[in-house]
């Protein structure tokens, strides 16, 4: 119980430094972390930019839109390789919820009912990925976010990026499988012309 305790208190310390979240700016995050240590161009967009920062024992690596704002971000321990404790995971979901919108949880907890149901539905698979998704919708909007494991990671995601990178996943397993196919036929190309048939005496 004691430890419990402890992991809780750890967890909200971090979490309390650890504030960046789901639309901030690049200015934000900075202020929030500290000056990124990596900076690319996103996987699923040539229109978005990805960050990396350090911060309080964690490394998180955000996307930002063509707008500028955090649409994806997920964090990881900095310090073993090793996944992010259940309260961690809460609480970082917690500080990306806009409390400014209205959403599921707080609809159902608080506004129609005490059902107890924490707001999020969960999906075996969601789109191309595969494991458990958490999905919370607003509930007077069309916005909705996306929690998952990535790896050791715990990623969160607007369902407006979710979308982009599934259709970024379907463009890229496309590419491989065309990729495959050219591989295939210059073999059999080669193949071919190293046969009896082809070969001629000097």
């Amino acid at each position: 119980m004691k430890k419990l305790y402890l992991s809780i208190i750890l967890a909200a310390v971090m979490i309390g430094q650890a504030h960046a979240r789901i639309g901030f700016t690049l200015d934000e995050c900075r202020k929030a972390y500290g000056k990124e240590v990596s900076s690319e161009a996103a996987w699923c967009s040539s229109d978005q930019k990805a960050y990396g920062f350090i911060s309080d024992g964690l490394y998180i690596y955000a996307i930002l839109s063509a707008e500028g704002k955090v649409v994806d971000i997920t964090y990881f321990n900095n310090s073993a390789k090793t996944e992010l404790s259940p309260q961690l995971k809460s609480g970082l979901w917690e500080s990306n919820v806009d409390r400014g919108r209205v959403w599921d949880d707080t609809y159902y907890q608080t506004i129609v009912l005490n059902s107890g149901w924490s707001g999020k539905h969960v999906y075996k698979k969601l789109g191309q990925e595969s494991g458990l998704h958490y999905v919370m919708y607003e509930a007077n909007g069309l916005n909705a976010l996306v929690e998952n494991a990535n790896k050791l990671g715990w990623q969160i995601r607007t369902m407006d990026q979710f979308k982009l990178e599934q259709r970024a996943i379907k463009l890229l397993a496309a590419r491989d499988k065309q990729r495959t196919r050219s591989k295939a036929g210059g073999r059999s190309e080669e193949t071919a012309a190293l046969s009896p048939s082809t070969l001629t005496e000097e």
